[in-house]
Order: structure tokens, then C-alpha cells, then sequence
């Protein structure tokens, strides 16, 4: 509850004291402490509080009783009511309710004729009077009146008072005694009279009069008592004149009030929207009229819908944005800064028109204003800043920006031009520039990655497309070096063990048919090795092998091998021999310059330094100088070619002569399978199953077994069983050989094959495949007469399709 400062007393009419000194003995006076103290308790309205605390007491069905018949009446206090629709006022003013109770508490409640005091004017209210439900209350003493069920024609604040003051008394804990006997002795016994009236208009008047016994406590009735009696007017059916009363003229004829009165009556009835009016109620109630708001400010129509603070001046062109509209949203700004404005004030005066005028203007114009804000910058924001912007507002200090602002610029609302919003919307609209430019990146950055990618992706297939037509130097040199420690020169000592002791007649040649050629095809290359040396042509050699896809590079190194060696023979023509051009390949990122790939240079400066891209893109470049380094060298233009024939070249002949036909390679041989409780064979040699790969036992008949050890059925396709290069080798020292092993010799054998001489262990090994090659049906070297017999062998000897080499 706000405070207030005494507004004085009414005691004693003789000896009138200048005003100055009245209130000062006013204020020092120790019967006024009580006064002081319940009015500050109170002080925003006494119906109200009551109201609140006993609102279901309050509730009361009235019964019309005898006791109510026309005459003089002796109440009790609890009789009376202190609801505001029990008393044709309304509301009462919280100034004046403060200067009641100190005449109340000092001169006591007052309501005995014969005293000097005017009598209650009690009646029982009709149903127009009333504004909700009621429950009634039992009585309290059999045969009288129920409690709380007496209205009022006239008395309804002194009766009030009367109330708010005993709720006081026992909510403060004042002691009784404090309390002067003359206010004690007057709540013992209430007087009021029931008047006969014959029309509720007759009522009406009666409360609106003013007797000389009660000019003290009295104030003339305000627009808003006016609209509650004209309510009740209404309610009851004598509305015949209730038209002309929309009129100010008609209004002031009929209760002979002020023109500014009347009009501010008429618009709270036709011009000012319902919510509003209970508005306007609420602030008269708890801040009173002639105290907050004068009757001028309502009668200057600043509440009416269509009223606008911008019809003349400076204003003009914001006339729109200053319009009372029917949504109401402008006048209950105006209304909340004419009761926040006035209740932070330290001294109470009634709003005028002019000050009024410039809050309903600088409302207009910061709605304008916040309209604008929440449609220029992202909600987020908006409603970040928005409780601030009001709190400032509420507070009025934006009022001198606002007016300002509405007097130098016209629509539509440029917030720069605002001061205090002009940093958040630069902050903003850097912030939203710094977004947009940071998405613009995230962006560049999603095409930059997809570009890489694709870039990638086309570099990885020109280097697959590289790699099967260029031959990885690293690799091959690699290969080179394993070549000439195990693989070429071992094949040929191999070879010259099978030849040794051969005695060769004119015209006897030796064919040597590889099926399943290891990776480099190193029979192929030893025996191509005797061709190229002329000192070891006898007998003639012939090598036939199958080549897989995968050994082009092979064949290509082969080949060059024979080129190699005819360029350099006595026998070639000059090095002008026309060769045979080699297309060039088909890439899509790469290019082929001088016979070798290039980069793109401008994909180098594609992207920015120091970005994931331009270090994807020279990972690329490095990748391909690493694995082609002659893509790195000269100019990245083509040099211009001179003009050539197609060199002589072979291939060999695979047609088929005289209506043979070749092996079915891709049959599937099912060979008879023994159990292995039943495979009870002398083993020569044992080799455990690999990953895909079967057991290999070798009896001592030199016959070779496949089996299969694990729980799962198992298909073989054509593989090398045995042989070199199929596996990895690891040197080891062999306690007790010394210099008789030959270093490097990757192979030994045990029982009876393990010989000490080195030219007796590479025969043991040429008889090993001896035998191997007659079990399966390939060739069969007799060494009984160093004769050379070919023998042919059923296919259904061989083993699940699996070859020896």
C-alpha cells in the first residue's frame, strides 16, 4: 500500500485557526496517530481490502424482511455492508476515505440525529445494484438482520470507514484503549432510516444530495460515480432518457455538473471502449480523481477510440502511428505511463492535458518504433532487447529521444535515425553482415571439399589408368633385386639340371609348358636368358606359358628384353627402323605430354594457401612425382613428333592346327576323396593347410595328396601347389653345413633328399619333379637314357584341378 501525507482535520468549527498552523497542530495532535497509522495501512482501497479478505462473507443473498419496512432503523456495525454494488457510489476516493477515518477516530462514528449527524440512508439492494452472485449468511442474533446485508443510498463511505477502521484495529493490534471513548461509544448502536423512494431514478438523486451535516465527508460525485448510478439506471429499466444522456449537453442538464464532468461522462459511455472503462475504474479507485486524473484529461478525449496526439504541429505526419485504434494496444500504453509516471512521483498532483498529451505521443511513437524493431532485426534479438526498451520506456527516459525523433523525421520509421536503437541495429547489421560473410565461407568451403573430392576421384582412376600401362619403378626395381637373388638364375640352374646328361641329336628340341606362370614368369625369362646367350642354345628351348591379366607388365618387359638385344646386334638395320606408335591413354584430370603425365598447373593456385584444398591438391601432385618422376620434368607443352611407320612386331600364333582342341581350363574335376581315419600312407613330406589352400602330403611313392581339414567343403580353382615365389623366404644359418651350403638357396630337403653335394641337391630336386610331373600327367624326362619322352596322361589324374610347377 502507498503512503500518503495527512490531509487534515475537521474538528471543531469554532476558533478558526490560520490554515498554515491547522495542520500543523493537526500533525501533532496524538489523536490523529491512529488515524495515521490505519491510512497508511489501507490506503488503496478499503472495499477493495475487505472485499478481498472476506469475499466469501461478502457473498450474501439478500432477503427482503420486515426490518427493512420504511423508517428509522438501530443497526449493528457487522450489519452493514462493505461491498462497493451495495453503494450507489461505486468507489470511493482514497484521499477523501483517509480524511473520513480521521474524523471517524476522533469525533467517532457519527450517525445519531439527534447528535447533530445526518442518519444513514439504508435500503436493501435490488438486483440492479449487483454485480455478481451472493450466498447468504446465516444471522447472528435470531430475529434481526444477517450480516453484511445492508446497502446504502447515502453513508455507504462513512459506513466504510466505520468497517476499515475495526479491521485495523484488529489487524495492527491496537489496544482498545488507545482508542477514544467517544468513537467506542458510537459503534454500539448504528441509526439509519429506510426511505420509500418510487422509482430507483428518485434514489439516485437522493444519493447524489449534500446536506449541510455532511459537507465535511462528502465530495461531489466523478465521472466514474456517474457512470455506476447510470449503470443502475439502466439495469432497471428507466432507460427512456438514457439516450440523451450519451450527450455531454444532456448529461450536465440532468446532474447539473461542469461541461468537462459531462463530457468525460458521455465518452466513458460511448467513445472509450468497455476494457478500458474497467481500466480507468481500477486506477480511480486505488489513486482517486481529483488527485491522478482530472476530469480534463478524459473530457479532451485522450482515451477515445480515434483520438490522436498527432493532428496538429510537428506531428502531423505521424498522425497514424498516434491514433487510439480499437485494439486498444496505444491507450493502455498511455494509461500504464499515466499510473507508473504518477506513482513514482513524490508529490501527487492530477495529470493535465498538455503533460498527458506529450506521454500519449511518445507511446505512439515508441509502439511505432518497436513495430519497426521487431520487423527489421531477427526475433532472437528483438526479444532480447525488448524488456529493456520497455523498462527504459516505463521509466520515461526515452520520452525526450522519442519526441524528438517524431518532430525531426516522417514515416516510415528509419531506426537509424533513433538514438536508442541506433548501436543495436549497427551491432546487428554488422553481426548479420559477419554471418552472412562467415556463411559464404561455410559455403566455399562445402564446394571446395566437393570440388577436392571430385579432383580426387578423377586422379585416382588417371592413376589407375597410369599404373597398368606404366609399370611402378619402384616396384619393378623391387621385383629386380628378389629376381636376381632367388628367382631367374635359381629357374635356370633348374632348367640346366633337367638338360644335364641329355644327349640331343639334330633337330631334337625341349618344350617347356608353364600353365600357371609365377608373378614375373621366371621360367619364361631363364629360358629366354639361353636364347640370348649364344654360347647355350643346345638343345633348342621353347617356353610356352599362360599369362594372367595381371602380367601384361611382364610380357611388356619380356619383350623388351628381345628389343634390347636386337637393337644391339650386328645383325638390326640402323636405329631409323620405324616402331609402333603407342596410343596415348584416356585421363580425365591428368594430361600426357612427351610421353608422360602432367598436373594441371592451375589447380595448384586453385585455392587459397594455407586451406585443407591447396594442401589436398600438391598431396596429389607429390603422390604422382613419387610413383611417375618423369611427370615432373620440362614443359608441360607437346613437342611436335616426326613422322613414323609402324615397327615390325610378333605376337605368337594360337590357332589351332589340324582340329585339335585345347585343355578346358575351366572344368571341374571331382577327384576320389579318402576319409582321413582311412588315409593310413607313408609320408615323405607334409605340408599343413593355408588360408584357402589344402594339406599337401607327398608319399613315398611320390604321389601328392590334397586334403581337406577343415569342417567347411572347399573349391579350388588352378594354383600353384609348390614352387617358387609362392611364399616368403627367410634366410637362416644351419649349424654344421659351414661352407659347403650355398648361400642364398631358399629350399632344402629332409630324409633321404638332403645331400651335402650342391650338384647332387639340384639333381635330387630335377628328380623330384620328375616324379611329381609323372603323377600328374604334364611331361615325363627319362634320366634312365637321357632321352626326352613326351607322354600324355589322362586329365583324371590330375588333383581338384590344382598343377605343379
Amino acid at each position: 500500500m502507498g503512503k500518503r501525507v495527512s490531509s487534515g482535520s475537521a474538528g471543531g468549527r469554532a476558533g478558526k485557526k490560520p490554515k498554515g498552523q491547522q495542520k500543523a497542530d493537526v500533525a501533532d495532535d496524538p489523536k490523529f496517530a491512529h488515524a495515521r497509522k490505519i491510512c497508511d495501512w489501507l490506503f488503496g482501497g478499503p472495499d477493495r481490502y475487505l472485499m478481498q479478505k472476506y469475499k466469501k462473507q461478502a457473498r450474501v443473498k439478500i432477503e427482503y424482511s420486515v426490518d427493512m419496512t420504511a423508517g428509522a432503523k438501530y443497526l449493528r456495525l457487522w450489519q452493514l455492508s462493505f461491498r462497493s454494488d451495495f453503494g450507489l457510489p461505486g468507489m470511493s476516493d482514497p484521499f477523501d476515505m483517509c480524511t473520513l477515518i480521521e474524523l471517524v477516530l476522533t469525533q467517532g462514528f457519527r450517525t445519531d440525529a439527534n447528535a447533530g449527524a445526518e442518519k444513514l440512508n439504508v435500503t436493501v439492494p435490488s438486483k440492479a445494484w449487483l454485480e455478481g452472485p451472493y450466498k447468504e449468511l446465516p444471522p447472528l442474533v435470531e430475529g434481526i438482520l444477517s450480516p453484511f446485508s445492508i446497502g446504502f443510498i447515502k453513508g455507504w463511505r462513512r459506513g466504510l470507514a466505520a468497517l476499515i477502521i475495526c479491521e485495523g484495529v484488529k489487524s495492527l493490534g491496537i489496544e482498545l484503549s488507545e482508542l477514544t471513548d467517544s468513537f467506542k461509544a458510537s459503534l454500539r448502536v448504528v441509526h439509519g432510516a429506510v426511505s420509500a423512494y418510487s422509482t430507483p431514478k428518485e434514489a439516485v438523486w437522493a444519493s447524489r444530495g449534500i446536506t449541510m451535516s455532511s459537507t465535511q465527508t462528502r465530495r461531489p460525485p466523478n465521472a466514474m460515480n456517474f457512470i455506476r448510478q447510470l449503470e443502475v439506471l439502466q439495469k432497471s429499466g428507466e432507460s427512456q432518457d438514457f439516450e440523451e444522456w450519451h450527450s455531454s449537453t444532456s448529461i450536465a442538464r440532468a446532474f447539473h455538473i461542469g461541461d468537462k464532468e459531462a463530457k468525460a461522462v458521455a465518452y466513458l459511455q460511448t467513445r472509450i471502449g468497455k476494457a478500458m472503462v474497467e481500466k480507468l475504474r481500477a486506477g480511480v479507485r486505488k489513486r482517486g480523481m481529483r488527485q491522478w486524473l482530472s476530469h480534463d484529461v478524459i473530457a479532451a478525449e485522450m482515451f477515445n477510440e480515434g483520438w490522436s496526439s498527432g493532428k496538429t504541429g510537428a506531428l502531423i505526419p505521424w498522425q497514424a502511428e498516434l491514433t487510439n485504434l480499437s485494439d486498444n494496444a496505444l491507450v493502455e500504453c498511455f494509461l500504464d505511463r499515466l499510473e507508473g509516471d504518477w506513482d513514482r512521483a513524490s508529490t501527487k498532483k492530477s495529470w493535465m492535458y498538455r503533460d498527458a498529451w506529450s506521454i500519449h505521443a511518445a507511446s505512439g511513437g515508441f509502439l511505432a518504433i518497436i513495430q519497426q524493431l521487431r520487423e527489421s532485426v531477427p526475433q532472437k534479438d528483438y526479444q532480447e532487447a525488448l524488456p529493456n526498451l520497455w523498462n527504459q520506456f516505463k521509466l520515461g527516459i526515452l520520452d525526450g529521444d522519442i519526441l524528438t525523433f517524431l518532430e525531426g523525421a516522417v514515416p516510415p520509421v528509419s531506426l537509424d535515425q533513433v538514438p536508442f536503437v541506433r548501436n543495436m541495429i549497427t551491432a546487428v547489421e554488422q553481426r548479420k553482415l559477419r554471418e552472412a560473410q562467415q556463411t559464404e565461407r561455410e559455403i566455399q568451403d562445402k564446394i571446395n571439399s566437393a570440388t577436392v573430392e571430385q579432383i580426387r576421384h578423377q586422379f585416382n582412376k588417371d592413376m589407375a589408368t597410369l599404373r597398368c600401362r606404366v609399370p611402378n619403378q619402384a616396384q619393378i626395381a623391387k621385383d629386380a633385386a628378389l629376381d636376381k637373388k632367388k628367382g631367374i638364375p635359381a629357374h635356370s640352374e633348374i632348367i640346366s639340371s633337367y638338360l644335364r646328361g641329355i644327349e640331343c641329336q639334330d633337330g631334337d628340341i625341349v618344350i617347356f609348358v608353364d600353365c600357371l606362370p609365377n608373378r614375373y614368369c621366371e621360367f619364361g625369362q631363364a629360358i629366354l636368358a639361353r636364347h640370348l646367350d649364344e654360347s647355350n642354345r643346345r638343345p633348342p628351348l621353347y617356353y610356352l606359358g599362360f599369362l594372367r591379366e595381371e602380367q601384361r607388365d611382364t610380357a611388356t618387359m619380356i619383350e623388351d628384353k628381345v628389343y634390347k638385344y636386337w637393337d644391339s646386334s650386328d645383325m638390326a638395320p640402323g636405329k631409323q627402323r620405324p616402331s609402333e606408335s603407342i596410343a596415348e591413354p584416356t585421363l580425365e584430370l591428368l594430361s600426357w605430354v612427351n610421353s608422360a603425365p602432367r598436373f594441371p598447373d592451375s589447380l595448384l593456385t586453385k585455392f587459397g594457401e594455407g586451406t585443407g584444398p591447396h594442401s589436398e591438391i600438391h598431396a596429389m601432385k607429390k603422390e604422382l612425382l613419387q610413383e611417375f618422376p618423369q611427370a615432373g620434368g620440362g614443359d608441360n607443352r607437346p613437342t611436335s613428333t616426326r613422322p613414323q611407320t609402324v615397327r615390325a612386331s610378333g605376337r605368337p600364333d594360337y590357332s589351332i592346327d589340324g582340329g585339335g582342341r585345347p585343355l578346358d581350363t575351366s572344368r571341374v574335376i571331382q577327384a576320389a576323396h579318402t576319409a582321413a581315419s582311412a588315409f593310413g600312407v607313408e609320408r615323405k613330406w607334409y605340408c599343413p593347410a593355408a588360408r584357402g589352400k589344402p594339406a599337401v602330403v607327398i608319399d613315398s611313392n611320390f604321389a601328392i595328396h590334397l586334403g581337406n581339414e577343415t569342417d567347411q567343403e572347399m573349391s579350388l580353382t588352378a594354383m600353384e601347389i609348390c614352387g617358387f615365389n609362392t611364399g616368403t623366404f627367410e634366410q637362416k644359418i644351419i649349424a654344421g653345413l659351414g661352407e659347403a651350403e650355398l648361400d642364398g638357396v631358399c629350399f632344402r630337403f629332409s630324409s633321404d633328399l638332403c645331400l651335402v653335394s650342391y650338384e647332387r641337391k639340384l639333381y635330387a630336386i630335377a628328380d623330384f619333379l620328375h616324379h611329381c610331373m609323372t603323377v600328374h600327367g604334364v611331361a615325363e624326362i627319362d634320366f634312365s637314357n637321357h632321352q626326352l619322352i613326351q607322354k600324355t596322361y589322362p586329365l583324371d589324374r590330375t588333383v581338384s584341378g590344382a598343377v605343379l610347377t
